[in-house]
């Protein structure tokens, strides 16, 4: 009689289940490749991983698809190369897609494919590819076009000249961007359902490119935004590579409002900015949404100028909003912020002119506006950041002086909690500690003991019988034989 050890069937199955297991994660993952930006969610991708030299006529590999490739137009498709396209900071995966020489039944000189995917119509969509195509647009090619419900609504490509442009509902070239069409390049188009425009980059850093708040587009076109659920590849020579679409992730707050901000969605206990947010429906976001701290609103406060510029580096030089918890209570207020000079990320914390006195200010806002911060607000920004520079000169753009403390901390520079000449209210003893002194043909270092009483009132010289004060409230100026015309401060 034979006898079944329950363990060893136990151990068996759970073998074959983990090989099972493993199998299975191997085969799902290897249609994902690319990495799908913070605060998106991933529609559909294609990274042509298939056998070398095989027709694309039918293949269903990928992911997010709602079916596989299709015959749009005769019988010339395209069919896998033998190596796929790379592009710095993207991450790629299987072969690439290209013309395919053979004729399957009625053909042309133009092969083409098609694919279906969910309808895209709201928020904020990409679509995203790499190519190189033939190198005249004509004739319906090289052209990507898109679809929703049987409907042509747009593409990519271009219906004359030689470079890439956005394509409108009759596939005229409607923006047009300067990169060639036979060269290799990454091209995200961006659509924007909610302010109706669609805008394209091509080749961008990835290193640097910021999905959520993307700048200087190659191509843009306003009062267009072509719905999508199907996109069709219709070329005479060369290849494409790495398709995907990507949605911004969504949420509901409180009032039923769609929001991308993690700090306003409501989650399924009804709590406030914590936890995986509600879509639409109702049902869990499937990743949190992003934390949003990009100063541009009150909402989306930055804690400072270096941290929006780090996080959003395409933040241009302006106006924003920072909150600090120990400053008003974490109420958020604005600032003015210099994201250029010297790598950016300076935040302003006084500016001066000549004799003119300076008034206190809970915001300064312009390098071209008189005022300071509050004493409280420069200890708590200073407690927080690295670098002091001062700047002085014929004005806020034309400055002949600055320079920079070498402080492991602000506040080191910045002290501003005595009110003795020689104390923690003054620049620092001993300036050539604190900052580099040699600044050009303007010498920085410590002297003139006084009067100072701290923050803005400070003194710093060389060489000059007066000294050189940076005194903002009394008036006084950055001032030697006579004053200058500007001066500020500023922080990061």
């Amino acid at each position: 009689m034979s006898r079944y050890n329950p363990k060893v069937l136990l151990m068996k199955s759970s073998r074959r289940l983990g090989l099972f297991c493993m199998v299975f994660l191997l085969f799902i993952f290897s249609g994902i490749a690319q990495t799908v930006p913070q605060g998106f969610k991933l529609v559909a991708y294609e990274g042509f991983n298939y056998s070398s030299g095989s027709s694309l006529l039918n293949a269903s590999g990928g992911t997010g698809w709602t079916n596989p490739w299709m015959k749009p137009y005769l019988d010339r498709f395209l069919k896998t190369s033998t190596t796929g396209f790379t592009y710095s900071g993207l991450t790629t995966s299987g072969l690439k897609a290209e013309f395919d020489y053979t004729c399957y039944g009625t053909c042309n000189d133009i092969a083409a494919l098609g694919r279906s995917f969910p309808l895209q119509n709201q928020g904020i969509v990409y679509f995203q590819f790499l190519s190189v195509f033939e190198a005249n647009g004509g004739g319906g090619t090289p052209q990507i076009r898109f679809f929703s419900e049987g409907t042509l609504t747009g593409g990519v490509g271009a219906s004359s000249g030689s470079f890439m442009s956005i394509l409108d509902a009759t596939l005229s070239n409607t923006a047009t961007s300067t990169a060639s069409l036979s060269a290799q390049n990454l091209v995200v188009v961006r659509v924007d359902y909610t302010l109706n425009k669609t805008e394209m980059w091509i080749n961008p850093n990835l290193s640097t490119f910021d999905y959520l708040n993307p700048t200087n587009p190659s191509a843009a076109k306003s009062g267009f935004s072509p719905s999508f659920d199907k996109m069709e590849i219709l070329i005479r020579s060369g290849s494409i590579d790495e398709i995907s679409v990507f949605s911004k992730l969504n949420a509901l707050t409180k009032n039923g409002q769609i929001t991308s901000d993690a700090t306003k969605n409501v989650n399924s206990n009804g709590g406030i900015g914590t936890g995986r947010g509600l879509n639409i429906f109702g049902k869990k976001l499937d990743t949190p949404l992003p934390i949003v701290k990009d100063g541009l609103s009150s909402s989306t406060a930055g804690t400072s100028a270096k941290q929006i510029k780090t996080d959003y580096e395409s933040s241009p030089s302006g106006i924003y909003w920072i909150s600090n918890p120990n400053i008003n209570g974490g109420t958020p207020f604005q600032i003015y912020a210099d994201m250029t000079t010297d790598g950016g990320g300076w935040m302003l914390l006084n500016v001066g002119a000549g004799p003119t006195t300076v008034p206190e200010s809970t915001s300064v806002t312009s390098p071209n506006v008189l005022g300071y911060l509050p004493r409280n607000y420069v200890i708590e920004l200073a407690n927080l950041s690295t670098d002091v520079q001062l700047r002085s000169g014929n004005s806020s753009t034309s400055y002949a002086h600055k320079t920079t403390s070498t402080s492991p901390l602000a506040i080191g520079a910045l002290r501003s909690t005595a009110t003795e000449v020689n104390g923690a209210a003054t620049w620092a003893n001993g300036a050539s500690s604190t900052f580099v002194v040699n600044s050009g043909s303007w010498l920085w270092a410590y002297c003139c003991p006084g009067g100072a009483v701290g923050w803005p009132r400070m003194y710093h010289s060389v060489n000059y019988d007066q000294g050189v004060h940076w005194s903002a409230d009394v008036g006084t100026g950055r001032t030697s034989s006579s004053p200058d015309a500007w001066f500020s401060t500023w922080i990061r």
